[in-house]
């Protein structure tokens, strides 16, 4: 039998830990049942990462300086509307590809980031929060060029924005499909969505005639 080498078995564990946290909650996870879920034993998992805590923390170090930097890369300050609309649909775009490829850490920090920042407060601060900051920075940059309106409330926007990926991550694509097959609607692909996301959000809900 092939010997299973110390770098996957520690990727073994992260990935195990990463499911078991997204499913169950950090507090409701045991270290054995990460060791059953990862064909580990408990010693290679103290010799990883120490503790639970810090096999907690690993899986958003790994995240959080693989992952959130090509995101921030995308937010410079933007030049013009057309600009801005691009770089707001690559953000999303490759925002969605990151909650796909890793489904249980986005479900983690979606639905536990205050137990994030609190148990991995320095890791929250240097990648999830200056991510945020990014964010918050390249709108208001885009306020100040005169692309997004002066009424419009930065954080409240940046929340939406979160908010348009927090319902992607706990979307039910079962009852999705039934209730788009019962209600006669077409069902979307991922740019289609990101599309339609983005002209709800900057070009609104109500027809400019209409409403004149």
């Amino acid at each position: 039998m092939r010997a299973v080498s110390e770098g996957s078995t520690k990727t073994q564990i992260l990935r195990a830990a990463a499911e078991l946290f997204a499913a169950k909650g950090y507090d409701s996870v045991s270290i054995k049942e990460i060791c059953d879920r990862s064909d580990a034993n408990i010693a290679a998992v103290h010799y990883h990462f120490g503790s639970k805590e810090h096999l907690y923390q690993a899986i958003f170090q790994d995240f959080g300086k693989t992952h959130l930097p090509k995101l921030e890369s995308i937010l410079e300050e933007p030049k013009n509307a057309d600009e801005f609309r691009v770089q707001m649909r690559i953000y999303l775009e490759q925002a969605l590809h990151l909650i796909e490829d890793e489904p249980y850490v986005a479900r983690i920090i979606f639905r536990d980031g205050h137990l994030v920042n609190q148990l991995c407060s320095e890791i929250f601060e240097t990648t999830f929060l200056r991510l945020y900051e990014k964010l918050i920075s390249f709108l208001t940059n885009a306020q100040s060029r005169g692309i997004i309106s002066k009424k419009t409330d930065i954080a409240t926007l940046a929340q939406m924005i979160d908010a348009i990926l927090c319902a992607k991550v706990f979307e039910q694509k079962d009852l999705r499909a039934t209730c788009a097959k019962k209600l006669k609607t077409k069902e979307m692909d991922t740019k289609a969505w990101i599309q339609s996301a983005l002209s709800i959000l900057f070009d609104g809900l109500i027809e400019r005639k209409a409403h004149e």
